[in-house]
């Protein structure tokens, strides 16, 4: 795997090779049982403790975003979960891991809308967009990015637009501090590119206060592009 982390700091927080939070996204074809399974491999390689994080029920906000119903959006997105949930197990068996020790590492919005330390990050970050401009912009244009790949020749309206920052709100807290909402000495987020924003939060550069403990890497096998910083680069 090459893995670049995001800033200086990410760079330590993964040589500590503490805990790894491997973010697998509903509705994207790039993560095949097979990419999975490299991922879960390189993982319990190389930290102490991993868990893999899916997004399924705030995918609904995006499946609403791009045209579906609120009770379809939800209807998809249960179904997408059911799917998506059935490769990572096949990928957990690939690589030796079964069971409840597999069911124990994803981190699905059941577990993680439970944990106390997560709904106070998320409110935080809730808080922020209402009060902040140049906060509430980066996760619009956070939005716009994913919703332009679906979005037809109209483009992305505004409620649109807004559907899809809640989705993204709800990922945040993980990007920052997912080694206090997880109870880890130490985390890196691992995804396959890093959208602007992340970049500029881990810098510091919007408000939102940074575990000295959490890093950001992008990860990605040797025989794909080479890694990708920023998500508008």
């Amino acid at each position: 795997m090459i893995v670049t982390p995001i800033t200086k700091q990410c760079a330590v927080v993964l040589d500590r090779r503490a805990h790894a939070l491997i973010g697998i996204s509903p509705f994207n074809s790039y993560f095949s049982v097979e990419r999975i399974r490299a991922l879960l491999a390189w993982g319990l390689g190389r930290f102490d403790a991993l868990h893999v994080f899916v997004p399924d029920v705030p995918a609904a906000y995006t499946l609403e975003a791009s045209g579906y119903s609120r009770q379809e959006a939800q209807r998809k997105a249960r179904r997408q979960a059911n799917y998506l949930g059935n490769k990572i197990r096949r990928a957990f068996e690939a690589v030796g891991v079964c069971g409840a020790r597999a069911d124990e590492m994803v981190l699905d919005w059941a577990r993680l809308s439970d944990m106390p330390a997560y709904s106070d990050r998320l409110e935080e970050c809730r808080a922020l967009y209402r009060s902040d401009s140049a906060f509430r912009e980066g996760c619009l244009q956070s939005a716009k990015w994913v919703l332009q790949r679906r979005a037809g020749r109209n483009g992305v309206s505004t409620e649109a637009l807004r559907l899809g920052a809640k989705y993204f709100l709800t990922e945040i807290p993980l990007f920052v501090d997912s080694a206090g909402i997880l109870k880890q000495p130490a985390s890196v987020f691992c995804y396959h590119q890093c959208p602007r924003f992340v970049h500029e939060l881990l810098l510091g550069q919007h408000g939102l206060p940074i575990s000295q403990n959490q890093g950001f890497v992008i990860v990605r096998s040797r025989t794909e592009d080479g890694p990708r910083a920023t998500a508008a680069s």
